[in-house]
């Protein structure tokens, strides 16, 4: 479907998997907002226009039988080939009646991976879809039943790459459930990032890779020698160290996307140069520029693969679209932008977040100073009167009992 940037016409297409079925009384509920205009995405889609936005809603109503759900997912293929949708942002959601991982199911006999459950996760990477990043609760439906309470997330918000890139700061909030047993979700668009500030320094893997990175490390560690050996001096000098490794960086690797692209471009030059005119030259400088766009290549893969965090992925999978798909999502998906405390407060600004997480933490980890008991104090008051642990200041006596330690 096509959503006009007009909110009052908002059209939506109910998925059902059985195209003469009849939906019960209220499953599904899409209500836009009257008073919030659709905000045009940031990025230079080629749908967007100076006065229309458009995108792909799919809202879906699984059934509960396993061969229902299933007629759903070969519907769900179909639409996506029929309307061109991954070209397009393209936004599923809705009640899948399906579960993608036993973490899914609030008990813990449900610890197996079903076939349903391969099936519908089979689907979804066809689909090339993954959850739009979403806060709430962890499961979204229950079963209303004190003697066999049961809780599963069978509602969901996907998503495809287009969408990601059209709209990266939309965010799914699922609500408090009020007259139903499932919550609503509610889709905002353009959620706003919280300004972080200066980043943090991190380590890339790449850095290694290239040839000056042990001297330069080696010159930025022994640069500031001298005779205190203080925790002082160590943070001295992983400061120098930092400010080398970012600068190298920075040289070397910034921005390895457009250094690939022009490595690649004049590699092509070079080749069919050498080819219209094989003199050695030309042969030496198509060599040099192959080895220098492999190594930019193995770069990328290596920032890729760190971004990404997955480690199993073999080398023909280097520099492949699933890299950036996969690293894209996993960025929109851990962007921390809202924490909720247990008295169901909201933070947004990084200050409260950064103060909420703090507090959180120094809740599991106890208090900063350990509490003390008369009975620990008066057992370490009796080890000093008796010089208990205390070592021999005689330099033979140590000597002799360190002599049966050694092997």
């Amino acid at each position: 479907m096509t959503v006009d940037s007009d909110p009052s016409l908002v059209p939506v297409s109910v998925v059902t998997g059985d195209p003469s079925a009849v939906l019960p009384e209220g499953p599904v509920v899409t209500l836009p907002d009257p008073l919030l205009p659709l905000i045009p995405p940031p990025s230079l889609s080629p749908l967007i226009t100076p006065s229309v936005a458009s995108l792909n809603d799919d809202v879906v109503y699984a059934g509960n039988t396993v061969e229902e759900r299933n007629d759903l997912l070969i519907e769900l293929i179909e639409i996506q080939a029929s309307l061109s949708l991954e070209s397009n942002p393209w936004l599923l959601r809705g009640d899948f009646n399906e579960i993608t991982h036993p973490e899914e199911h609030s008990s813990p006999a449900a610890s197996q991976i079903s076939c349903p459950m391969i099936e519908f996760n089979t689907c979804l990477n066809q689909l090339e879809v993954c959850d739009l990043r979403y806060h709430g609760e962890k499961f979204t439906w229950s079963n209303k039943q004190p003697d066999i309470p049961i809780a599963k997330k069978l509602d969901r918000a996907l998503i495809n790459e287009h969408w990601l890139n059209t709209y990266p700061r939309s965010l799914a909030k699922f609500l408090a459930p009020e007259f139903s047993d499932h919550t609503p979700c509610c889709i905002e668009l353009d959620c706003p990032t919280p300004l972080a500030g200066s980043k943090p320094f991190k380590f890339f893997n790449y850095l290694t890779l290239h040839p000056d990175f042990l001297t330069l490390v080696e010159e930025a560690w022994t640069c500031t020698e001298n005779e205190n050996h203080s925790l002082s001096l160590l943070s001295v000098k992983q400061k120098e160290l930092k400010r080398v490794l970012k600068q190298l960086n920075k040289d070397n690797f910034s921005d390895i996307q457009k250094r690939v692209l022009e490595a690649n471009s004049l590699f092509t030059d070079a080749h069919v140069l050498s080819l219209r005119q094989p003199t050695s030259d030309h042969f030496a400088t198509e060599k040099e520029l192959h080895e220098k766009l492999l190594f930019l290549k193995k770069v990328e893969e290596e920032y890729y693969k760190q971004l990404s965090r997955i480690n199993w992925l073999k080398c023909g999978d280097s520099n492949t679209s699933y890299f950036h798909k996969v690293a894209k999502a996993r960025k929109a998906f851990n962007a921390i932008i809202i924490l909720i405390s247990t008295t169901g407060i909201e933070a947004t600004s990084p200050q409260d977040i950064g103060n909420l997480a703090v507090a959180h933490f120094l809740s599991i980890l106890g208090p900063p100073t350990p509490q003390t008991t008369p009975v620990m104090i008066d057992s370490v008051a009796g080890m000093i009167r008796t010089n208990r642990f205390s070592c021999s200041p005689e330099q033979a006596q140590v000597s002799l009992g360190c002599l049966p330690l050694k092997t």
